[in-house]
């Protein structure tokens, strides 16, 4: 017995040991992004301060309360991304354990390759944000799904009813559907305080849930009951953030702030449709990307007729493409925002894996199912290479530019959309961040102390400009260039940094 529950050990240890090793290959490699350093600042401070912090921002707070512990471990870039890294990693297990309760084994080893080798995956999973860590517990919440959407006991008994078995009986095993149970609850409300767009994924899980129950309710309706108490529990959770969640929608969601704040939520619709082809392709492939996503797309639907036939069509496609085409409909009738939120649907890839795995497990002959994994892996691979060998923008060069030429009594004017100003205030480091004026990051949105005037600008005898990928700056040039003298300029990767200097009486026209 222990010899066997050992060897079923074995397959999901190796895949979030593989996952480990994706996920943490040259994780200090790249530059910080934007986003990341601002990670850094919320969570630097301790429980409290980033709880204050938190509400001034657009996330829930468990990522940065778990990165404000996290980081008693150091603060360079290694020990700030790793918190998801390992996230990202551990999210294989749970995988693992859904695809084998809703297919095989063999679909779910395939299933966890395909996870840990996909490069959206390997992408968000070497950020300092909260998409690795919303994506671990969805995977909680997936496995939870599974074991109560396979399992006999949870259409027969009341939640608790295993545990009481278990007591009784003295085995573990009966206690897995309410472990499954609370999987389902406990793991999609903490992925709701992760982040928001985890809401879209359980409204998948619920939506898989009415489309199998529906048709069989009067024989389901115990079932569906201890459903609706999941769900109460999700909600219960993300109910503990609630006044501060209406607090951010005050301050930074509303339409309005939105277009003046967040201008990169303002998506088209060729942005939607890139973000599902980013979605259901392989990234980082460029030019040879639309070939790869119309063979993972060949593989998907044969894995969707396979999945059919197996009667296990609705507990993957259903958690699949509720959430795009849910986020699809919102932007063509509500607002841009949600199309833009598809491109960060990493946890997609928990059913997708599944999908893709089914159709390479189940195709014959078996050298057509060999053929489907070897593209797919090879996309994969050459994605996953693509990704470590292509530099984020070089944000430390950048701030090594001004670090090394900067004044006492310097300013710093940022872009329109306030770009850079966190990652430059981490790699110029306490002391000379809070020595460049308009470089204040002890409140988030408090625009009062950034330099967005020219007779803010006026007021320091230099002014360093700093523009990330074309982006127009907060102060007009044509205003800075009539009233102060150009000293420099850099182009550093998409960046460029400018340097302004007072007119003299000597240097004026």
């Amino acid at each position: 017995m222990v010899r066997m529950r050992l060897s079923r050990l074995a397959s999901p240890i190796l895949l979030v040991a593989l996952a480990a090793g994706v996920m943490f290959f040259r994780l200090a490699d790249k530059a910080l992004w934007n986003d990341e350093a601002f990670s850094f600042f919320v969570a630097r401070g301790g429980i409290a301060a980033t709880v204050r912090f938190i509400a001034q921002d657009t996330q829930p707070p468990v990522y940065y309360l778990a990165l404000s512990q996290w980081l008693r471990l150091g603060h360079g870039i290694f020990a700030l991304r790793a918190l998801s890294a390992l996230a990202m990693a551990l999210a294989v297990a749970p995988l693992y354990g859904a695809a084998r309760r809703l297919v095989d084994a063999r679909t779910a080893t395939i299933a966890g390759i395909l996870f840990a080798l996909t490069p959206m995956v390997a992408n968000w999973a070497q950020k300092a944000r909260a998409y690795a860590l919303q994506t671990f517990l969805l995977s909680i919440a997936f496995w939870g799904f599974a074991v109560i959407f396979t399992a006999p006991e949870a259409r027969r008994d009341w939640i608790g009813q295993g545990l009481l078995r278990a007591a009784r009986t003295r085995d573990p095993r009966a206690a897995v559907t309410d472990l499954g149970w609370l999987a389902v609850g406990l793991g999609g409300g903490l992925a709701m305080l992760t982040q928001q767009p985890a809401g879209f994924f359980l409204l998948g899980l619920n939506v898989a849930v009415a489309l199998a129950a529906l048709p069989q309710l009067a024989g389901r309706w115990r079932w569906l009951a201890n459903w609706t108490v999941s769900q109460l529990l999700v909600i219960a959770v993300w109910l503990t953030w609630l006044p501060w969640f209406l607090a951010q929608i005050r301050t930074n969601l509303t339409p309005a702030q939105i277009a003046l704040r967040h201008t990169n939520f303002l998506t088209s619709w060729g942005g939607v449709i890139a973000n599902l082809q980013g979605l259901f392709g392989v990234s980082s492939l460029w030019r040879a990307a639309p070939l790869f996503l119309a063979v993972q797309l060949v593989v998907a639907v044969l894995g969707a007729v396979a999945l059919i036939r197996a009667g296990r069509a609705i507990p993957v496609l259903v958690p699949l493409l509720v959430p795009p085409i849910v986020c699809a409909a919102g932007f063509w009738l509500i607002h841009p925002v949600f199309g833009y939120v598809i491109g960060e649907f990493v946890f997609s890839w928990l059913p997708y894996a599944v999908l893709l795995a089914a159709a390479a497990s189940g195709a014959r002959p078996r050298v057509a199912a060999i053929a489907l994994v070897t593209m797919i892996l090879a996309g994969d691979l050459w994605g996953l290479r693509n990704y470590y060998e292509s530099p984020n923008q070089p944000t430390d060069r950048v701030a090594a530019v001004i670090r090394g030429r900067m004044r006492p009594g310097d300013g710093v004017i940022l872009s329109d959309n306030v770009a850079m100003r966190w990652v430059l205030a981490y790699y110029l480091g306490p002391a000379r961040q809070t020595a460049l004026a308009g470089l204040d990051i002890s409140a988030e949105w408090d625009f009062d102390r950034l330099i967005r005037t020219l007779p803010v600008a006026l007021r320091q005898k230099r002014d360093w400009v700093v523009l990330p990928g074309g982006q127009p700056s907060s102060v007009p040039l044509a205003s800075l260039r009539a009233r102060m003298r150009q000293v420099s300029v850099d182009h550093i990767g998409e960046a460029t940094v400018l340097l302004f200097a007072r007119k003299t009486a000597a240097n004026r026209p």
